[in-house]
């Protein structure tokens, strides 16, 4: 079909809207450009984004390290609290207890040993137990001073006093010895416990106890024996005896202008005796201590006791100046003492 030249001229764009088309293609280009980010801000965006993932990633990792680490405390915890439970089968227990002991102001010095107990745990807070120990002390020497007996008869201007024997006492001086001294204490003993936390890990215990001592030494003597004793005026002492034989006619000497058996005296003397055995007085003492469960059947106990005794007797010496009494007449001995113990 044959297109006249009209209606090719109608097909044609007229340059109007040639240019309208180009104006609507810029437009709709700057608004495409103002709503899409530049590539520049895309990236730093993404930059952001990505820090901000990074940060949330190291405080959720932060959180998880310190769960974890409260979760390990605690398991530690649990399994350190199981290694002592409250209550355990294993109420009888054993304990071996080296121990130091002072006697105080008595004339016996001090003793080391070791004590050996059986007991049983009746409750959380009550435990009895039997005890045999043996402590030993060293030689024992000390100074002191004493009235010495002796009788005496004597003359007057030479003439015997009939009938007439006289006691007197000299002020003497001297050094006090003992031999080794052995105390075997068999102890019935009780104690309350006070649990310092709930595992049961550490206690303190308040421990009355009663019971029997066998005390025995092995042997005494009293040395340096000094003193002096003046006759009456006018009397001259011709004859001089004492219980124990430590006074004799030797002992008796004159003045210092020569008046003989005016004065009784002895210089350098001594006395020694066997040393006694089987005293077998009461006993009774209260102590305290700590004690350390540090494994589930082994414990530790620090402990500090105070010991009273009846009187000991030693074997006397037929006179005053030792025969034990003053020595051990309610001995009172103070313990340290340091225990390991095993439950079973």
């Amino acid at each position: 079909m044959k297109t006249t030249r009209a209606t090719a001229h109608r097909l044609q764009p007229s340059a109007f809207q040639s240019f309208r088309l180009s104006a609507l293609f810029l437009a709709a280009l700057c608004l495409l450009t103002s709503v899409l980010p530049a590539p520049e801000a895309h990236a730093a965006k993404a930059n952001n984004s990505g820090a901000a993932s990074r940060r949330v990633n190291d405080r959720a990792q932060q959180n998880l390290n310190r769960t974890n680490q409260l979760a390990r405390r605690n398991t530690d915890k649990n399994a350190a609290d199981a290694l002592i439970p409250e209550n355990i089968d294993e109420n009888w227990y054993l304990e071996f207890t080296p121990g130091y002991a002072t006697s105080g102001g008595y004339d016996a010095g001090s003793f080391s040993g070791a004590t050996l107990s059986l007991g049983y745990r009746l409750s959380e807070n009550d435990k009895i137990q039997l005890e045999i120990g043996y402590y030993q002390s060293g030689n024992y020497s000390a100074p002191f001073s004493y009235k010495d007996p002796f009788t005496y008869t004597a003359t007057v201007a030479g003439q015997p006093i009939p009938n007439t024997t006289a006691t007197a006492t000299m002020d003497a001086t001297a050094i006090r010895k003992t031999g080794s001294v052995k105390v075997i204490p068999l102890l019935l003993s009780y104690s309350y416990i006070l649990r310092l936390d709930a595992p049961g890990r550490y206690e303190v215990r308040f421990t009355p106890a009663l019971g029997v001592l066998d005390v025995s030494n092995s042997s005494w003597s009293i040395d340096n024996i000094t003193g002096s004793y003046n006759a009456n005026k006018g009397a001259t002492i011709t004859d001089i005896t004492s219980t124990d034989g430590s006074f004799t006619p030797a002992n008796i000497f004159p003045d210092a202008d020569g008046n003989p058996g005016r004065i009784v005296a002895k210089n350098g003397a001594s006395l020694s005796g066997p040393g006694s055995s089987n005293n077998i007085p009461l006993a009774m003492a209260i102590g305290i201590g700590f004690t350390w469960n540090f494994a589930p059947r082994v414990y530790v106990d620090a402990g500090y006791r105070y010991l009273w005794t009846t009187k000991v007797a030693n074997r006397p010496n037929n006179g005053p100046a030792w025969n034990g009494s003053s020595v051990w007449n309610g001995m009172n001995l103070s313990f340290l003492t340091l225990t390991l113990g095993w439950k079973f």
